[in-house]
C-alpha cells in the first residue's frame, strides 16, 4: 500500500519514511508541497494515507485537506497533518475540516507510530495481496495456493497450542520468525505486521495470554485470504 508523505522539508520527509518503515506494507511516495501532492492524487494515486505538514509553499497541509474532503472520490480518504506544538489552534480547525489525527514535531516514535496506524487502520487490518495475485507471483495454480495457506494455519495452531509450555520467549522467536516469513511469502501483510509484533512485545514481556490472543489474529487473516480465494 502506498502512503503519501508531504513535507517541503527534505529531513522532515527523510523522518517521515523512516516511521513508515515500521509498516511492512507500506510504500512511501513523497512530494515536496501540497500542490505535487494534489497533482498525485488527480493523476490517479490511491495511498493507504496522506501525511501532510502544515507549513508548506504553493499549497499548505490545510489547504490541501480542503481539497482532498471536497472532491468526490477522496472524501474518505484518511488524512493525518503534521504540525508543531505551537499550532494548537490550526489543529482544531483540521479536525473540524475532517483530520483523522495530527504527529507533532520533532516525532515521538511510538506515539507517531500508534498515529498513523490508527490513521490507516481499515486498509492495515485488511492488508492482504489478492489471492490472484499471490497464485501468479508464486507461479501456483488456486489449489496449491490453498494448500500453502492450510499449512500456514496449522503452524499458527500448533504455536498456538504450545505457548504456555514454552519455556522463555526465545523459545518463540524461530517459530513466529517462521509465521512471519509464511505471511510475507502468501502476501499476508497484517500478518506479517502481528508476528513481528509479537516478537517484539515478547522481547519486553512474555505474556503468553496475549501471545495466544495475536496468534488467533493471524489465523484470522488466513481465514479471510482462503475465503477471498
Amino acid at each position: 500500500m502506498k502512503i503519501l508523505l508531504v513535507d517541503d522539508d527534505a529531513v522532515s520527509r527523510m523522518a517521515l519514511i523512516d516511521l513508515m518503515s515500521r509498516f511492512e506494507m507500506l510504500d512511501p511516495v513523497e512530494a515536496k508541497d501540497g500542490m505535487e501532492a494534489w497533482d498525485l492524487l488527480l493523476g490517479g494515486m490511491t495511498p493507504a494515507a496522506v501525511l501532510s505538514d502544515l507549513h508548506m509553499p504553493r499549497l499548505n497541509g490545510i489547504e490541501l485537506l480542503r481539497k482532498v474532503r471536497a472532491h468526490p472520490g477522496l472524501t474518505d480518504l484518511p488524512f493525518v497533518l503534521v504540525t508543531s506544538a505551537s499550532d494548537v489552534g490550526t489543529v482544531k480547525q483540521a479536525m473540524g475540516l475532517g483530520v483523522e489525527h495530527y504527529l507533532v514535531k520533532p516525532f515521538d516514535v511510538e506515539s507517531a507510530e500508534c498515529s498513523v496506524a490508527r490513521a490507516i487502520g481499515h486498509a492495515w487490518m485488511a492488508a492482504a495481496e489478492p489471492p490472484s495475485a499471490t497464485q501468479q507471483r508464486l507461479r501456483i495454480p488456486g489449489e496449491r495456493l490453498m494448500v500453502y495457506l492450510d499449512s500456514l494455519a496449522k503452524q499458527v495452531r500448533q504455536l498456538q497450542s504450545e505457548v504456555n509450555d514454552l519455556p522463555s520467549a526465545g523459545a518463540l522467536w524461530p517459530r513466529i520468525d517462521t509465521v512471519n516469513t509464511g505471511c510475507l511469502t502468501l502476501g499476508l501483510w497484517h500478518g506479517s505486521r502481528i508476528a513481528k509484533r509479537i516478537r517484539e512485545e515478547s522481547a519486553l514481556h512474555f505474556d503468553r495470554t496475549r501471545v495466544a490472543r495475536e496468534l488467533q489474529e493471524i489465523l484470522d487473516r488466513v481465514d479471510d485470504q482462503v475465503n477471498n480465494a
